[in-house]
């Protein structure tokens, strides 16, 4: 199975499960919404028991950085940011962010994965 997350927002993350090839109709895939909510339950947990490595922190970070960038490529596009951000914050945030996740450490993750992202917290919706 491949797993993909994004964030969605702030507050918000999805997670994308494709399914592994051959499992195609509803009857044989019957049950996978719980195979895929145990992995996720066990990343997430994992991540709230040991740090990311330095590899794993340094490719988050470029990653978020590029999204963040190609987010930007248009008027239209930086348009909405900014005014997305003036409307939570303040609209020169945009400036801000990048130095903002550029100083999240390994330790802020667990601190956050411990206190945010715990069973009781978390929403799971499964589509098949």
């Amino acid at each position: 199975c491949v797993l993909r997350a994004r964030s969605l927002g702030a507050f918000v993350f999805s997670f994308f499960f494709q399914a592994e090839d051959g499992i195609r109709d509803a009857q044989e895939s019957r049950g996978l919404g719980d195979v895929y909510k145990r992995q996720v339950r066990g990343e997430l947990d994992a991540l709230a028991a040991e740090p990311v490595s330095e590899w794993e922190l340094g490719k988050a970070r470029n990653q978020i950085e590029a999204d963040f960038v190609r987010g930007l490529e248009s008027a239209s596009e930086l348009a909405s940011v900014v005014g997305t951000y003036e409307a939570i914050d303040r609209w020169d945030y945009v400036n801000r962010y990048i130095p903002r996740v550029r100083a999240v450490t390994a330790a802020d993750l667990g601190r956050v994965a411990r206190a945010y992202l715990t069973e009781e917290k978390c929403t799971t919706v499964a589509i098949q």
